[in-house]
């Protein structure tokens, strides 16, 4: 039903093995030994026979996360040394790298680039936009905070938008919708699936988050039984 669920999954093959090495109790260890453990696991998957656990663990994107690990370690010593000018570029430099890099690189289907080829060029334009993004400095504009509580439902947003592409799909097999300019019908299709994202974080996934957070903490601190003698002294 949920098309994007395959890299779901590669999501919580990282966090188990994050988890794994967070018993090291040290971020360094922990960072270098969950890096390590996927580029292992990775190589050695090359050497397996073929099947579903093959291609799962061949699979490079895990290495996105990496890039992911490795600005969060850099992040605290180059935030002072880039300007909002140095941030700006290379947020911009994301962008048009993950715009142009379907033109060269080879790919089957319309589905997205594969492959290492994929790492190299998507996973190198993400990297570039949330480093640019995050090293530019705050600011208070009302479109700024727009941005914010897009990005605070982004997850909804990811399970979502797919329906809305389906919408799009079918009303594409209408002659008239199919001969219309389609730069023209995309931005309301984008505009729609942000709506619908956001609504569904706000409905579903907030409550969720809220009550998974109640009951964490209602397991970290049960209420204490009081005894007899206790309401006595009271």
């Amino acid at each position: 039903m949920i098309g994007v669920a395959w890299t779901l999954v590669y999501e919580v093959y990282f966090y188990l093995v994050f988890a794994a090495c967070l018993t090291t109790r040290s971020r360094k260890v922990t960072t270098l030994a969950t890096g390590g453990g996927i580029v292992l696991l990775l190589l050695l998957a090359q050497a397996l026979p073929e099947s579903a656990v093959q291609r799962f663990l061949s699979d490079p994107i895990p290495l996105e996360f990496l890039m992911g690990m490795t600005l969060a370690w850099v992040y605290p010593a180059i935030k002072t040394r880039l300007g909002a000018r140095s941030a700006a570029t290379l947020a911009l430099f994301g962008l048009v790298l993950m715009h142009v890099a379907p033109m060269f690189v080879p790919h089957d289907n319309t589905h997205g680039l594969d492959g290492l080829a994929r790492v190299a060029t998507w996973g190198t334009a993400g990297l570039a936009i949330v480093a640019g993004l995050l090293l530019l400095p705050p600011t208070h504009i009302p479109i700024a905070r727009w941005f914010v509580s897009l990005g605070n439902a982004s997850y909804s947003l990811y399970l979502t938008h797919f329906f809305v592409l389906m919408g799009y799909a079918l009303a594409l097999r209408d002659d008239a919708v199919a001969r219309l300019p389609q730069y023209w019908l995309v931005p309301p299709v984008v505009l729609l699936a942000c709506l619908i994202g956001g609504v569904t974080h706000l409905m579903v996934e907030r409550p969720l988050l809220q009550g998974g957070q109640r009951l964490t903490l209602r397991i970290r601190n049960p209420p204490k039984i009081r005894s007899g003698n206790d309401e006595a002294l009271a």
